[in-house]
């Protein structure tokens, strides 16, 4: 009877530590994981909101500062819970010299943007943008979007 008591306790205490041995090399394996990974840098614009950013720089960066890729969450404050919806970027942002305040966002649409979700995102980027009263236009890449065409729209919400 003694045998088969310590034969149990053996059996369990070899159990557990196999068990151990396995989960724990798991556990490894997973903080490892992040090596096996492939990460690449990638350009914060895409070519055609560099077109836009750097026309857009290069006309009005005497007067403003001129931002690429802004979060909401960085311009915006929102007062209660889930600050969550202003983790959202917008393209392209104009900003005062000296206060940094937002006086003017642009978002360049793709054909991406008529995707429910991206509608979706789109409204809500909208609404968020009109409740903290900081004026955003949309480009859409369908359209030509000429250099001089770029100036003119902008100017006019600037006035």
């Amino acid at each position: 009877m003694e045998f088969i008591i310590i034969g149990n306790v053996i059996f369990t205490f070899l159990f557990i530590f196999i068990i151990d041995k396995i989960t724990n090399k798991k556990r490894i394996k997973k903080k490892l994981s992040i090596k096996k990974n492939k990460y690449t840098k990638q350009n914060l614009l895409s070519k055609y909101e560099t077109y836009f950013f750097e026309t857009i720089k290069n006309e009005f960066q005497k007067e403003f500062d001129i931002f690429p890729q802004i979060n909401l969450a960085s311009i915006i404050d929102k007062k209660g819970k889930y600050r969550n919806e202003l983790f959202r970027n917008i393209d392209i942002g104009i900003f005062e010299k000296v206060s940094k305040l937002p006086i003017l966002l642009i978002e360049i649409n793709d054909k991406s943007h008529n995707l429910p979700k991206r509608i979706e995102r789109d409204e809500k980027v909208k609404a968020i943008c009109k409740k903290a009263n900081i004026k955003l236009i949309f480009f859409y890449s369908k359209y030509e979007n000429k250099k001089e065409y770029i100036i003119e729209r902008i100017k006019k919400e600037l006035i």
